[in-house]
Order: structure tokens, then sequence, then C-alpha cells
């Protein structure tokens, strides 16, 4: 396994927090929502008091302690949210079918409840949905093979990939991984829809190499493997919260997991009582200090984009300079042969409306050009 940083939530991580957001976030309030870069962030009055709600695009979604600037000015994508969310009431916060999507029901007066759905895949997306499923605000709208994200069109959730990961049997197991002419971990994560380490994991824990081929796997083999992937299961289920931090051999951090993974069982570790806590001190703290950045350096960030905006205009002027001169030429060209070109283009013309197709046209024309016979001097090809 190659231990580099994990920059994304997996579909397990997903699991985990909304499984804790839920316990937190029930009955509280949404107070305002600000947008920073590419991260949402709601404030929120909740039992414990005031709390931030940080969901960044595909990477993830916490509750953080960490302070970030809050822009002036909202995007109208934000003032649409404000104008729905505002001092609504969050009822419950769920995973949908074990994907990477949280689901906020909102209190609703008139009706059944409201949704906010955060998409944490193809670089995001953030929707807000009334009773009957219509979309209300998107972040991004975009149409799918299979779904379309427009306003005023009903909301369809994403088809899942692969079987069931919370439902599937032993036999379906077996099944999917002794008829595979593909490695386990390749086939694990591909067809239970589980991310590379935890599909890793489970192998790790059978004692079975990961690059094994399904079909070359003995019955033994399979009940282990099952047996593994089994505890695996149960233990995000049923498990107690044994969140921590994983740093490498550098000390550097690497990856943030809400319960005891074994193949990390030589790596040091930071241990926190939520896996809130854990993805805010991973990710959080990184952001923070990144969008937290002194005021000049922001002015020549800022000065250096507009200089590439400048740069970009002045290219454009140059050439629709070049662009002018060119057609002011052929102005003066057709102006100079108005005659000849204006026969030309009659004789052409009445061609036409005599039946006569484009190719027979052109055929003619090419011929009389070769025989010099006059008006012809300037024809060169008919394009249909």
């Amino acid at each position: 396994m190659t231990y580099e940083k994990r920059k994304l939530f997996t579909n397990v991580d997903v699991f985990a927090i909304t499984k804790e957001l839920d316990k937190l976030l029930i009955n509280s309030t949404i107070s305002n929502i600000y947008e920073i870069e590419d991260l949402l962030i709601l404030k929120l009055r909740t039992n414990e008091g005031k709390k931030n709600l940080i969901i960044k695009s595909d990477t993830r979604i916490n509750l953080t302690n960490y302070d970030y600037p809050i822009p002036k000015y909202p995007s109208q994508y934000i003032i649409s949210l404000r104008k729905f969310l505002k001092n609504r009431r969050i009822l419950k916060v769920s995973q949908y079918n074990f994907d990477r999507i949280v689901i906020f029901e909102l209190y609703n007066p008139n009706s059944e409840p409201w949704k906010l759905i955060v998409e944490l895949f193809n670089k995001g997306n953030y929707i807000l949905i009334d009773e009957n499923s219509i979309i209300k605000v998107a972040k991004k709208y975009k149409k799918f093979k299979d779904r379309d994200v427009l306003a005023g069109k009903e909301y369809l959730f994403p088809k899942s990939r692969g079987i069931d990961f919370l439902s599937i049997n032993q036999d379906e197991f077996k099944e999917l991984i002794k008829n595979s002419d593909t490695e386990v971990v390749r086939n694990l994560a591909r067809n239970i829809n589980i991310a590379g380490l935890y599909s890793e994991e489970v192998c790790f824990r059978a004692g079975i190499d990961k690059n094994s081929i399904g079909i070359d796997l003995s019955d033994e083999d399979l009940s282990n493997l099952f047996k593994s992937f089994k505890d695996l299961r149960n233990q995000l289920l049923f498990g107690d919260t044994n969140a921590y931090i994983v740093k490498n051999r550098k000390g550097t951090e690497i990856s943030v997991v809400p319960f005891e993974i074994k193949i990390y069982n030589e790596f040091d570790k930071r241990n926190f009582d939520s896996f809130n806590n854990a993805v805010d001190e991973f990710f959080s703290k990184i952001d923070s200090k990144e969008l937290i950045k002194p005021s000049d350096e922001k002015v020549l960030e800022k000065i250096k984009q507009q200089e590439k905006i400048l740069k970009n205009q002045i290219d454009y002027l140059e050439e629709l300079k070049l662009k002018k001169k060119n057609y002011y030429e052929k102005g003066d060209f057709i102006y100079a042969h108005f005659k000849s070109l204006e026969n030309m283009f009659n004789t052409i013309i009445t061609a036409k409306s005599k039946g006569y197709l484009w190719e027979e046209i052109n055929e003619k024309l090419q011929k009389a050009k070769l025989e010099n016979v006059e008006g012809t001097y300037f024809f060169k090809m008919i394009i249909p």
C-alpha cells in the first residue's frame, strides 16, 4: 500500500460522520450561510451553543473549531440559499444509500421536510429541494447521462455503483469473488463500492494477498475473506468510536479513520473522542491556514490575476486589429471588382433557380473559366 496523504472522504467516512452529526445537530437552527472559495459554511445554533459546519466541495463535511474568514459580499447562490435556509431547523442528518451523499432534512411548517443534499463527488454540489423533490437552488446546474440537476425540475439521486455494502450476504460475496479474474482488492473496491483503504483492510485481516485473483482462491480463503469483510462492516455499524489520525514514519499526518484499521498497527497515531474532531484536526487546520493569509499576499495574488486578465485582453485586441485589416482588404477588393462579382453571383443564383444542382453549376463554371469565358475570372469553386 502507498501511504500518501488522504484528500477525500470515502463512503465509509460519510457513514461515520453522518452518524455523529445526526446526534449533534438534531433540532439545531441554521442562523446564516457563507461561502469562501470551495467551502460552504453553515452557522448553527445547537443545544451546545453556536457551531460552524464546514462542507468542502468533494472533500468532506464536519463541525469545526477553527476560524475561517467571512467574505463581505455573498454570491447570488448564497443569497438564494439564505432566503430559503435561514432559521430552518435541522430534523435529521443521514447518508443516502451508502454513497458519498449527505441529506439534511429541514423543518417545513406547511408540509413534508425540505432537504439540503450534499454530493461529495464530481467536484461536489449542494442542492436544495422542496417537499416534492423539486430543485429550488443548486450550486451547479448540469445535465448528466442518467439525470439532470436543473432549477424547477425533480431531483433524482445518482445511481449507486456496485452491490450494497450494508446488505450483501455470504453467498453473494463469495459469488462475486470466485467468478472474477481480477485482483481481489480491485474487485471489492469496484463492485461493493468501498474505498481502496478498506478493500485492502479486508484482505489484510483475512491474511490474503490483495493482488490475488478471485478464481484462484480456495473455499477457505473465500470464507476468511467474507468473515474479515463482515467484521469490518460490523465494526462500522455497531462498534465504538475509535477515531484517530495516522502519521507515517516521517511524522507526516497521512490519514484519518473512524475506527481501528489493522494496516496502520505499526504507525504512530493521535486518538480523538469523535470522528468529527479527528476530521476537523486533519482537514480544517490545513484549510484555515491556507485561507487566512497575510493581507499583502492576498493583494499580490489579486494583482497577478488582474495582470493575467489584462494580458489576455491586450492579446485579444491585437487579434481584432489583424482581423480588421484583413476585412478591410477584402472589402476593398470586392468594391474594386463589384460589377464582375455581382454578374457572376447573379449567374449562379439564376442557374440554381432553374433547378441545376450545385455540383452541376460548379462544373459548368469551372469549365467556363478554363475556356476564359468573360465574367468567370474570379470564380474558384462552389461550396454548397
